[in-house]
C-alpha cells in the first residue's frame, strides 16, 4: 500500500551505509507488500525489518519467509529494542536504538561472510541467539552530533510536493504512554545550517513545496527556529515553503505563534490529551495544565495558525464524567483537525508496566495485534486498562467522541493545508483496491464438477 509519506528510518539506514562503505554499489529497495513474492525476485543478500508492537506477527512472518529462503534478518525499531527477546532464534541480530552505524556495521559482517557468535559480539548494539543463549551486547551510544548524519537515500521512495523531515531526535518530556521519548535516551538537535541545506535540497531537487517537521517537539529551542529563518531568506527559500509542526501547549506564547509564522508554519499538532486536569496530570506529568491547553489554541488560531489537536481517553481511574470534560473541551474549543485515541499500553512506558502488573499485557504469549488506539474492527480488539468503566460503557463513550471527531474534522479539513493529502490518499486507496480486484479477477477460476448422470430407473 503507498503511504502518504516516506518512511525516513530507512533512508537513513541505507545513507549510512553508503558513506560507511563507500565505493560500494548496494541497491536497497523498500518492499511493504507481496513480500514473499518480492524477496523471490529480488534475492536480496539482507533483509531489514523494522516494525511496531501492533505488527509483531506480521514481523515474524516476514523473518521465517526471509528464512526459508536462507537470507539473513536483521530486526530493528522501538519494539525490538524495548523487548529484544522477541528476536525469532532465526533472525542474524537484532539492530536496538539508534540504527545508522549498526546498521552499517552489520551489513559489513555478512559482506565479509563472518557471522558467527565471535564476530556479532564485537558489535555493539545488537542482541542475538547463539545456540540456546540469548545474547545482548553492550549499547551503543547515541551520535553526539546528528549533523554527522548524510541525509536520508530518498530515492527509495516516492517524494511528493508534501514530504517529511526530522531536525531533532528525543523529547524534553516523558508522557506516561509514549514510547518515542524511551526510544531515544536524550534529545539532540540538527544544527539551522542543516535543517536549512535539507531543506534547500527538497525544494531544489524534488518540487518541495510543503514539509512536515516530524520532531516530537520541534519548537524546544526558540533561537534555533529564529536562525532558521534567517538562513532561509538568505536562500531565497522564505515563504516559497509552507510547514507544519508539533507544539507543547505550556510552550506556546505570542513570541512562539509570531516566529511560526514568519517561518511559514501553517498548522500545528499538538497533543491536548484531556479537557480533565487530573487525566492530564496522570498522562503527561504536572507541566501543563487545561487552561494552558485552551490559551495554546487560543493564541495559535489567534496568529492563523490551523490546530490539529489529539486527545486520549481510557486512563486507569476515568470516569464518563471526566471523559465528557475532554468532549466539551473539544467543542468549546473548537481545533480545527481532532483526533481522539484510546490510552494503550506500549512496550517501554509507565503504561505498559501498569497493564503488564494487572495481567492485561505480557511479553511472551501476547496477541500484539490488540494494541490498538482506535476501534476500527472487532469491539474487543483494543487493551482497556480503566479501572471504573465497563467495557461496553467505555465503547459507548468512544463511539461518542469519535462522531464528535467525524463532525469536526468534516468542518475543518475543507479550508485546511492537508486537503490535497486526502484527495492523494483517497486516490491511492481507491488505486491499489482496483489493483487488487484485477488481481483476483484475474486467477483463474475452478471448474465446476459435472453433475453424476441420474441412475437408470
Amino acid at each position: 500500500m503507498e503511504r502518504r509519506q516516506a518512511m525516513l528510518g530507512l533512508g537513513y539506514l541505507a545513507a549510512g551505509v553508503r558513506r560507511a562503505i563507500p565505493g560500494t554499489p548496494f541497491e536497497f529497495r523498500v518492499i511493504e507488500e507481496n513480500v514473499p513474492q518480492a524477496a523471490e525476485q529480488f534475492k536480496p543478500q539482507l533483509a531489514g525489518i523494522s516494525f511496531v508492537s501492533q505488527n509483531t506477527p506480521i514481523a515474524l512472518r516476514y523473518a521465517e519467509e526471509f528464512e526459508r529462503r536462507r537470507i539473513p534478518v536483521v530486526m530493528g525499531g522501538a519494539h525490538i529494542s524495548v523487548l529484544p527477546r522477541c528476536l525469532p532464534r532465526s533472525a542474524l541480530a537484532a539492530c536496538l536504538g539508534e540504527g545508522e552505524q549498526t546498521f552499517a556495521e552489520l551489513v559489513q559482517t555478512v559482506m565479509g561472510g563472518k557471522t558467527d557468535g565471535q564476530t556479532l559480539k564485537t558489535i555493539p548494539g545488537i542482541a542475538y541467539w547463539e545456540g540456546a543463549t540469548f545474547v545482548q551486547n553492550a549499547d551503543r551510544p547515541c551520535l553526539a552530533d546528528l549533523d554527522t548524519l548524510p541525509f536520508p537515500d530518498r530515492s527509495l521512495f516516492p517524494i511528493y510536493t508534501h514530504t517529511p523531515i526530522f531536525t531533532s531526535r528525543g523529547c524534553p518530556y516523558r508522557c506516561a504512554f509514549c514510547a518515542s521519548t524511551r526510544f531515544w535516551d536524550k534529545v539532540r538537535f540538527h544544527s539551522a545550517d542543516y535543517i536549512a541545506a535539507e531543506i534547500e535540497l527538497l525544494a531544489r531537487q524534488y518540487g518541495v513545496n510543503f514539509i512536515s517537521l516530524y520532531d516530537d517537539l520541534f519548537i524546544a529551542r526558540l533561537e534555533r527556529i529564529e536562525t532558521l529563518i534567517r538562513l532561509l531568506e538568505k536562500r531565497g527559500l522564505l515563504n516559497r515553503i509552507g510547514f507544519s509542526c508539533n507544539c507543547r501547549a505550556n510552550l506556546v506564547n505570542r513570541n512562539l505563534a509570531a516566529l511560526l509564522v514568519r517561518l511559514g508554519v501553517k498548522y500545528v499538532t499538538m497533543g491536548l490529551e484531556s479537557g480533565d486536569d487530573q487525566i492530564l496530570r496522570y498522562l503527561k506529568g504536572d507541566n501543563v495544565t487545561v487552561a494552558q491547553n485552551r490559551e495554546a489554541v487560543r493564541i495559535l488560531r489567534e496568529h492563523g495558525l490551523k490546530v490539529n489537536a489529539y486527545f486520549i481517553i481510557g486512563a486507569p481511574r476515568e470516569t464518563g464524567a471526566q471523559i465528557m470534560n475532554t468532549y466539551n473541551f473539544i467543542r468549546q474549543n473548537k481545533p480545527d483537525l481532532v483526533e481522539v485515541n484510546i490510552l494503550t499500553p506500549f512496550p517501554g512506558t509507565p503504561v505498559w508496566e501498569y497493564a503488564k502488573g494487572r495481567n492485561l499485557v505480557a511479553e511472551e504469549s501476547f496477541d500484539w495485534t490488540k494494541l490498538n488506539t482506535c476501534i476500527c474492527g472487532p469491539a474487543d480488539k483494543f487493551i482497556l486498562i480503566s479501572e471504573v468503566l465497563t467495557h461496553d460503557a467505555f465503547v459507548g463513550f468512544y463511539k461518542k467522541m469519535r462522531r464528535l471527531q467525524f463532525r469536526r474534522n468534516l468542518l475543518g479539513i475543507c479550508r485546511h493545508p492537508m486537503l490535497s493529502d486526502i484527495a492523494r490518499m483517497l486516490i491511492n486507496i481507491i488505486a491499489q483496491y482496483c489493483r487488487q480486484w484485477l488481481r483476483l479477477a484475474a486467477r483463474p477460476r475452478p471448474m465446476a464438477a459435472e453433475k453424476p448422470a441420474p441412475d437408470p430407473v
